[in-house]
């Protein structure tokens, strides 16, 4: 989406894990309080890796199925757990199922010390909470967003109404958390078929051998944008995911020569959904970066329905900075992406709302936040994907002032975890 505003001077100093001093009220003895008055996590276990579902998708015969995945994360030295919704439920004090689920995940990082938490189903299976930001009168939603079950520090609606996450909801009408305490994302799948699907690409994509060579090669998708001057077309911004941006010291593909970028640009030439087919289905490339106008059932060129001509065997890790792509709530672009087939992609970093950028200026929200995603691996040497996307929204706290900067980070979800990218992004020195 265009924007015509600019961030202020005041909020271009980032912050860097820096919590606020009022949060020290809701900690005792080093735990972060819940409203929950029972609890299920027993602190004599430790379950780093945590799988939340329902029964019936917990049990499911389907191969592979939920129990696979977890021997899978227990052969790579995991601590496990599998939670049923319908216990969390039972046993957890909340205003509805999102804030009870939330408790949960509060219990199980104060007692089992858990790190990972996977939420197993698509919203009518495992809750939602949308997050309330309002930039001004034409621009005001609800957004899909699972940070609130990973920032579990204080309040998230102190003054209970019916808009969680504004900037008052936090404890004592301070700002809300949003330094994450747990890695999460979504496994957003509708029923055993779906779940077994990305199951099935999750794995397989983590038992690829760490020389094939697609795995080190990534692709550019930049669209024409129709802005203004730099801007006007989407290469420009993909090159600084390409080569970082030395004046702010962010890093990228460039700092490891290992990888081989190569770009389709409408700013070069025309392309259209074929092209992306043939890309994908060439099972060249491991890493797709997106920048284009989308919707919830169109991106990369796609809709909802081309997944059916996916073909590849070698599955992708998407990230996009198109809007709406990861509308989660609904039948979304990245869901079909990922759960539909046992081709396409196994892993995406989608928004689920508006996604912005400025008419004149590189340095738009969008853009912002995706720097820093891919600075986290080739900056700062990060692997888990869950990390990368924490410490996107991390690093630009700073500018959280900015009702932009706050859309942002809460929309831009991990959908279809997976616990490594030592695959995908291999150490620089091997």
């Amino acid at each position: 989406m265009l924007l015509k505003r600019q961030l202020t001077d005041g909020m271009k100093d980032m912050c860097k894990e820096v919590e606020n001093i009022e949060m020290l009220k809701t900690y005792q003895d080093g735990k972060i309080q819940g409203s929950y008055q029972r609890g299920i996590c027993n602190p004599r276990q430790e379950h780093k890796w945590v799988f939340v579902t329902t029964s019936a998708l917990a049990n499911a015969s389907t191969s592979p199925n939920v129990n696979d995945l977890v021997q899978h994360r227990q052969s790579q030295g995991f601590t496990t757990k599998v939670q049923t919704i319908e216990e969390v439920y039972s046993n957890y004090d909340g205003v509805d199922n999102a804030e009870k689920l939330r408790n949960f995940v509060i219990d199980a990082y104060n007692n089992w010390s858990t790190e990972f938490v996977v939420l197993g189903g698509d919203v009518n299976i495992v809750p939602l909470r949308q997050l309330y930001v309002y930039i001004d009168p034409q621009t005001v939603d609800q957004l899909d967003s699972d940070l609130y079950f990973q920032c579990l520090d204080g309040e998230y609606n102190y003054d209970g109404d019916n808009q969680w996450g504004e900037p008052d909801d936090g404890f004592d009408y301070e700002d809300v958390d949003m330094l994450a305490e747990v890695f999460i994302g979504r496994i957003s799948a509708g029923d055993a078929t779906e779940m077994a699907n990305a199951i099935y690409k999750i794995m397989a994509y983590e038992n690829s051998p760490a020389d094939e060579s697609y795995l080190k090669k990534a692709l550019m998708l930049g669209e024409y944008l129709g802005f203004v001057g730099v801007v006007d077309y989407a290469k420009p911004s993909l090159e600084q995911i390409v080569n970082g941006v030395d004046s702010l010291n962010l890093k990228g593909f460039a700092e490891a020569p290992e990888f081989t970028v190569h770009g389709l640009y409408e700013m070069d030439s025309a392309y259209d959904k074929t092209d992306v087919l043939d890309r994908i289905n060439s099972e060249s490339f491991g890493i797709f970066h997106h920048f284009g106008h989308s919707n919830a059932s169109y991106g990369l060129k796609l809709r909802n329905g081309d997944e059916a001509d996916f073909t590849n065997d070698k599955f992708i890790f998407s990230y996009s900075q198109g809007c709406l792509t990861g509308e989660f709530s609904k039948d979304c672009i990245a869901e079909r992406f990922t759960t539909s087939t046992r081709t396409g992609f196994f892993c995406v970093v989608f928004s689920s709302n508006l996604s912005f950028g400025f008419q004149d200026n590189i340095d738009g929200p969008a853009q912002i936040l995706a720097r820093e995603f891919w600075d986290a691996y080739f900056g700062e040497g990060m692997e888990y994907v869950g990390a990368l996307n924490k410490d996107q929204h991390d690093d630009n706290l700073g500018l959280v002032g900015s009702a932009i900067i706050r859309w942002e980070v809460y929309e831009t979800n991990l959908l279809f975890i997976r616990c490594f990218l030592s695959v995908l992004l291999f150490s620089q020195d091997s």
